[in-house]
């Protein structure tokens, strides 16, 4: 043990010594291996041929048999009926076809949908909207189109366009706010600015809007009801802080707008209570106010505490292709253009509010029918931005007049419409009548 624990050092590093000349050794002996292996050893083995020969030296498809007969793809396709040829499976069809087998077709007038050709004739009818059909001829789609952007390649050398570019198609060389493909779909020459399609189809709406008059009905008061000149009508009107009660009679004209330009008349007044919930009366309580300025505008009739709107409508129309706005009311009339294009000149004959929709008529009397969405747009872009066209602005008008009529409102805490400022003079008590000769004068 004393051996050990005196020599312990030199024993461990004889073990390693030991392990390191192993190692030495057996590496010598992996060299000499490595240098009797040959390259020929390392190469990888050829393998065996595991395929079936389909075709010959000559590059023809070889008509193998048996097993190997499903390697000859057009022999096996020939051999069996995986299609069945299309036919007629309802005697009586004017036309069948299958999925991805052509048919005649033409596109109807009226809804401008493809339908088939045999649906065309004197007498026939269209199956999607109804409108009458005239026999068509058949037609040539113009030839070899490359590009695939709807216009022909001899149409879009004619134009001095690239056959092999789509996106000229959509490009507007004479800028008269129509496409090279509006016009070939027109029938126009795309390099006239004079030569174009209707106007109209470059107009979308915007926005349609009714004016809110700035007043609306309190209370009517019936001193005597057998006499409307003494009923005393109580209404909310604009003033220099706010909105202020001021009151009214039968007869009587109110101003309001800029510089008083807007006068109404008041024609009559209806006074009527309705039973609510709970068997609560409700003033439902009516007065009709005439414009004084249009005579043709209708009369318009005011409800207790409901808001009033003038009988005008107002339509902005957006011009896609320049981007100009056109203010135009229901019943009015515009011309749009310039000097290269000329003007076309149009009436609005027509307006929806719900659809958001305008009819106009042109001079020639063609009916239009104007969308938020332009026609071009609708057949060019379908929801993509068109080169000819550009994006729709969004129009600041808008944003602006909704400020400016924030402005005209009163301030939060300035006032309470509930109490009014100017409060007629007291009766006596215990006599009910119209106030005192001089208040009438003054009012």
């Amino acid at each position: 043990m004393s051996f050990l624990t005196k020599h312990y050092e030199k024993l461990i590093l004889a073990v390693f010594l030991l392990v390191f000349v192993v190692a030495l050794l057996y590496l010598v002996v992996v060299l000499n291996r490595a240098r009797e292996t040959s390259i020929e050893e390392l190469m990888p083995r050829p393998k065996g041929k595991d395929y079936v020969r389909v075709f010959s030296d000559n590059g023809k498809e070889d008509v193998a048999k048996g097993e190997k007969a499903q390697f000859a793809v057009q022999a096996e396709l020939a051999r069996q009926s995986l299609w069945s040829k299309s036919a007629k499976r309802d005697p009586k069809a004017l036309v069948t076809t299958d999925l991805l087998v052509p048919f005649e077709a033409a596109r109807c007038p009226g809804c401008d949908k493809l339908i088939p050709s045999v649906c065309f004739g004197d007498g026939k009818k269209c199956p999607l909207c109804g409108c009458s059909l005239t026999p068509v001829k058949r037609k040539d789609i113009g030839g070899r189109d490359s590009d695939g952007d709807g216009l022909p390649d001899t149409y879009e050398v004619k134009c001095k366009l690239n056959p092999k570019d789509s996106s000229d198609a959509l490009t507007d060389q004479d800028e008269d706010g129509f496409s090279t493909l509006c016009e070939y779909k027109a029938k126009t020459d795309p390099l006239e600015p004079a030569s174009h399609p209707p106007l109209a189809d470059r107009l979308a709406v915007q926005a349609i809007n009714r004016r809110k008059l700035p007043l609306r009905l309190k209370h009517i008061t019936t001193y005597d009801k057998e006499d409307k000149a003494k009923w005393l009508l109580q209404l909310e009107v604009p003033g220099h802080r706010g909105w202020k009660t001021d009151f009214k009679k039968v007869g009587d004209t109110l101003k309001f707008g800029k510089g008083g330009r807007d006068i109404y008349k008041i024609v009559d007044a209806t006074p009527k209570m309705l039973e609510g919930k709970d068997g609560v009366e409700v003033d439902a309580s009516t007065i009709t106010i005439k414009n004084m300025v249009d005579e043709k505008d209708k009369p318009i009739v005011m409800r207790v505490n409901k808001r009033v709107y003038e009988n005008k409508v107002w339509i902005k129309l957006l011009d896609t292709a320049t981007n100009k706005i056109i203010a135009v009311k229901n019943g009015g009339e515009f011309d749009f253009g310039n000097a290269k294009t000329g003007e076309d000149h149009y009436t609005v004959i027509g307006v929806d509010i719900a659809k958001k929709s305008v009819t106009i008529k042109s001079k020639k009397g063609v009916v239009f029918k104007i969308t938020p969405e332009s026609k071009i747009q609708r057949e060019e872009d379908a929801g993509d931005v068109s080169p000819a066209l550009g994006p729709r602005p969004r129009s600041k008008s808008k944003a602006k007049s909704r400020s400016k009529a924030k402005s005209r409102l009163p301030r939060k805490g300035n006032f309470n419409p509930m109490v009014p400022t100017s409060a007629p003079p007291k009766l006596p008590k215990g006599r009910l009548g119209p106030p005192d000769s001089n208040w009438l004068k003054s009012h």
